[in-house]
């Protein structure tokens, strides 16, 4: 599972219908180590990509020959810089473009994100 694999853990996204694209880091910062860019910056960044991506995902809903249509999205600081079939692949481009993942949202266009599914039984 692409999870489990150490080249992804550092940069996981999911999609939160309440505070949109969450990230979800692997480990803490080790001691010593710094941000790239000062949190105002980084929240910036964050919204630029929430918007982004809200307008790609309605765009590819609404337009199945969308070029975005059934296809994972990568956001860096606001722009579309990668566009990939699998998420493994998207995942590897976009750590290549951008290695700090604070300032990456990725998305899969067409998918229905207020959806609400209900979980019977835990898989274990």
């Amino acid at each position: 599972m692409f999870w489990k694999d150490s080249r992804f853990d550092a940069m996981l996204a999911c999609w939160d219908r309440e505070q949109r694209a969450v990230r979800f880091p692997s480990a803490p910062p080790s001691a010593g180590t710094t941000l790239a860019a000062p949190l105002s910056a980084l929240s910036r960044s964050a919204e630029r990509n929430q918007e982004l991506a809200d307008r790609i995902n309605q765009e590819a809903r609404q337009n199945p020959d969308s070029p975005y249509a059934g296809k994972f999205v990568g956001i860096v600081d606001g722009q579309v810089r990668v566009v990939a079939e699998t998420l493994r692949e998207t995942m590897e481009r976009l750590r290549q473009v951008e290695p700090d993942p604070a300032r990456c949202c990725c998305i899969e266009a067409s998918y229905d994100y207020d959806q609400i599914h209900d979980i019977w039984a835990a898989v274990l």
